[in-house]
């Protein structure tokens, strides 16, 4: 690809970086790989008070990643929507950060706590 269309694509943008064939079989879907998908987006979802941690990549799956996730649910999606736009992946899991460190605290989520909050009123 050094010639022809990589060629012509650094003469349109002369900044542009590596340039890669989607159907190169030495891309992987590694932990790391997928760290790296983020880290374009990773600002702006750092400054909407989000944060997202990749747990692992094709562990629970090929084209699985899993990610430890703390804020709000739209940035969630977007994030979601950004790694599926890789050819790599092709499913995201969340472990919401915020819900087990209830759990952790707590021992139970808000819904069990508001219901037996109720039957301790009876």
């Amino acid at each position: 690809m050094k010639n022809g269309l990589e060629q012509a694509l650094r003469n349109a943008w002369p900044d542009l970086g590596p340039v890669t064939r989607l159907d190169d079989p030495t891309l992987k879907l590694t932990a790391v790989a997928a760290d790296a998908l983020l880290d374009p987006i990773r600002p702006a979802f750092t400054s909407l008070g989000a944060s997202a941690v990749v747990l692992s990549a094709n562990l629970l799956g090929p084209g699985v990643v899993e990610l430890e996730y703390s804020g709000p649910d739209t940035v969630r999606y977007g994030i979601e929507l950004s790694l599926l736009d890789s050819p790599l992946v092709t499913d995201v899991r969340w472990l919401i950060a915020d819900q087990e460190q209830e759990k952790l605290a707590g021992g139970e989520n808000k819904k069990d706590h508001a219901a037996n909050t109720k039957n301790a009123e009876k």
